[in-house]
């Protein structure tokens, strides 16, 4: 799950024009050299080889590599409003997200961790209160 949302990350900030300093990756080391990965969105194709593509050619000791549905280690599987309706950027872009919200009249945020709950909320949190 974790390695999802790393290749999640790796999927929107290559389609970002910002760089991505603010985030910090933790984890355990991956147990082979080769992660296999399949994409079951069709919108997401291109951003998803994309993205597997620049991780390759980086010089990183692991590598991606497309695979079935059955093989992969790895799966995209987020829904279509995904990329409209998700956050992800810097601790200042949230945090202008939330305000704009706010201003629009919202009084709640839905936020849904998906690694390590604790960290995240504690992160997000921050975000938000600058």
């Amino acid at each position: 799950m974790r390695l999802a949302a790393i290749l999640g990350v790796a999927i929107v900030a290559s389609a970002l024009p910002t760089a991505a300093g603010a985030y910090r990756l933790e984890g355990g080391r991956w147990p082979t050299r080769t992660i296999t990965y399949y994409n079951e969105v069709p919108a997401y194709n291109w951003a998803v080889d994309s993205a597997a593509y620049a991780w390759n050619t980086s010089g990183a000791r692991v590598q991606f590599l497309k695979s079935s549905g059955r093989d992969a280690k790895v799966l995209s599987l987020a829904g279509e409003a995904l990329g409209t309706t998700g956050w992800v950027g810097t601790p200042e872009e949230i945090r202008a997200r939330a305000e704009a919200v706010e201003a629009a009249g919202a009084t709640e945020i839905l936020y849904t961790p998906t690694g390590d709950v604790e960290r995240e909320l504690r992160t997000f949190a921050a975000a938000v209160r600058g």
